[in-house]
């Protein structure tokens, strides 16, 4: 089961936080620098990699939300790409639909299969 990114950012600012603790505790000694290590090496990572994917859901929960405010304009504009299925896929980037899910969407509600390659 994969945590949700909030949990992943807190944990790991936990560990930094408690490693940091121990080292103020243990002072600059082999301990000290050894549990603050650890602490480093696990929470700064799991820090990181719950900020990216909290930045990913914003960024495609934003990019639906303006795909079905324009979801009627995509159509229009779909319907002339629809023989040539590569250029859906360059035409949704250029729009500014990075998120490889919302560009699946807008094709599938807009009624056009991607290639495989694509998906």
């Amino acid at each position: 089961m994969v945590l949700p990114p909030w949990v992943r950012m807190a944990t790991g600012i936990g560990i930094v936080g408690m490693a940091a603790v121990v080292l103020s505790t243990y002072g600059i000694s082999y301990y000290g620098v050894l549990f603050f290590g650890f602490g480093a090496l696990f929470g700064v990572p799991l820090s990181w990699s719950g900020i990216h994917d909290w930045r990913e859901q914003h960024r495609e929960r934003d990019e639906r939300a303006r795909a079905a405010s324009e979801l009627a304009s995509l159509r229009d504009a779909l319907d002339g790409l629809r023989e040539d299925k590569r250029g859906v896929e360059r035409f949704l980037l250029e729009r500014g639909y990075t998120s490889a899910k919302v560009r699946r969407w807008i094709a599938l509600e807009c009624g056009v299969v991607l290639p495989a390659s694509v998906r």
